[in-house]
């Protein structure tokens, strides 16, 4: 479309990274649940790092990830709250490894698999939603940008109402996401159109971090994206 910013890569990190000031991270290092994980996951060729300073090594392991991609993708997972909570601070989310929101992320019965897939979902619908957007026009642009942590836990939603798991290693995560495409473009109309009706001036990124209208709004979005199929 006509109207569209050369600098969507530049949105997308204001938006979506420096807006989370990252504190209490060191308090997981602390849980001796998140070591059990890593060891699972690094016996299958996967890199897991939890602890500040440890850099990723994609050369040595299959793949790779840490505790902010975890975080993001295991609130996504979770449902729309924290998927909204993640995208306000995500260091809150670990300010107290005894209670929620940290313990609805990680339970002592996590899955280290349903977060190995939590984080290929994220990284393929993130890939596929912002390709999205970079053909909208600018403030469409915010409103795909501001909505991806909602519209990432819906669609991680809509997999599972397909018999998807999380929790089985061999499902090709990537390739759903490619066969399911047009689906994404139509959810993210959707969010557009609806953002547009119910927030028409206003600032999407407030909009989006605001717990109890995007509640409303994801189940609304929900209900039109559903409609479409019938």
């Amino acid at each position: 479309m006509a109207g569209h910013s050369p600098d969507f890569e530049k949105l997308v990190t204001r938006y979506t990274n420096t807006q989370n000031q990252v504190t209490n991270r060191e308090f997981v290092a602390l849980d001796p649940y998140q070591q059990e994980l890593r060891d699972i996951l690094l016996a299958e060729r996967i890199q897991y790092s939890f602890r500040s300073g440890l850099a990723l090594d994609d050369d040595e392991c299959d793949f790779a990830f840490d505790l902010e991609e975890a975080t993001r993708a295991l609130a996504c997972l979770s449902g729309v709250d924290n998927a909204t909570r993640a995208k306000r601070e995500i260091g809150r989310m670990w300010s107290d490894l005894e209670s929620n929101p940290y313990l609805e992320l990680f339970p002592r019965d996590l899955d280290a698999i349903t977060m190995y897939n939590s984080v290929r979902f994220w990284r393929a619908f993130t890939q596929a939603y912002y390709a999205i957007g970079r053909e909208l026009t600018s403030r469409q642009q915010r409103i795909v940008v501001n909505s991806v942590y909602m519209a990432c836990s819906l669609m991680m939603q809509e997999a599972r109402a397909d018999g998807k798991s999380f929790s089985e290693f061999d499902w090709d995560v990537e390739s759903w996401i490619l066969e399911n495409n047009s689906r994404v473009e139509q959810f993210a109309d959707c969010v557009v159109t609806h953002h547009e009706e119910e927030n028409s001036g206003g600032f999407p990124m407030s909009f989006f971090k605001h717990l109890q209208k995007v509640d409303t709004f994801a189940r609304e979005v929900r209900a039109l994206f559903r409609g479409l199929a019938n």
